[in-house]
């Protein structure tokens, strides 16, 4: 199947907008050896150690295991972060002013409405919620 989606995916010219992402890290694997240009995430519940080796471009990391110093990590060992699943107003705000690269949300449509909030503050909006980040 990962043969016919990444076909797809050429064929509509969206290898930019497209992170095939899986728990199967055997998946991730094939496709990252067969299929370079495509973007590749292996989810995990919670990464100890040295994730460089993994053969990805992205890790996803759930919420509560996606800390400022996992991010911080996972960017040092040049892969990108994925949160997954802050479906919570407040939990989507918070990755979303955090370095995180992404987030994996059922809400999608209210992960938008919060970004789109998120780029309307004022300066001094965006000094407050910097600073309430760093304290809470």
């Amino acid at each position: 199947m990962a043969d016919d989606l990444v076909k797809v995916i050429r064929e509509q010219d969206v290898q930019e907008e497209c992170i095939l992402i899986s728990l199967d890290y055997n998946l991730i694997d094939y496709i990252e050896k067969n299929y370079p240009d495509i973007h590749t995430g292996f989810l995990l519940f919670t990464a100890f150690g040295d994730s460089s080796r993994l053969n990805c471009d992205y890790l996803g990391l759930e919420e509560e295991s996606a800390t400022e110093s996992a991010i911080d990590a996972t960017h040092d060992q040049n892969k990108k972060l994925l949160v997954w699943t802050p479906n919570e107003k407040e939990t989507q705000k918070h990755f979303l002013c955090s370095d995180a690269d992404g987030l994996i949300t059922d809400n999608v449509k209210q992960a938008a409405e919060v970004e789109e909030l998120l780029e309307q503050r004022s300066d001094l909006q965006r000094m407050v919620d910097w600073i309430m980040a760093a304290v809470g």
